[in-house]
């Protein structure tokens, strides 16, 4: 599988500085999927959340939803 990131920017969650970014997977053997990852670091510990779906009727059907709980994320 190739993972292929981009648009790295900036996002604030709640106080907490962290990054979101764009993100596409493909296989020889199966669909195109793309999502959205948001990442920091709280207490010296990595988190991240992220939603990935297959294109394009996953992806479309869901993204909206996807990256509104993703940048209303507390933790």
């Amino acid at each position: 599988m190739v993972v292929q990131t981009s648009s790295l920017r900036p996002h604030r969650f709640a106080e907490h500085n962290g990054l979101l970014f764009d993100m596409e997977a493909a296989d020889s053997d199966g669909p195109t999927y793309r999502g959205i990852t948001g990442v920091l670091i709280v207490d010296k510990k990595a988190l991240s959340d992220f939603f990935l779906g297959a294109e394009p009727y996953r992806y479309d059907k869901h993204i909206y939803e996807a990256l509104m709980a993703i940048q209303a994320a507390h933790f």
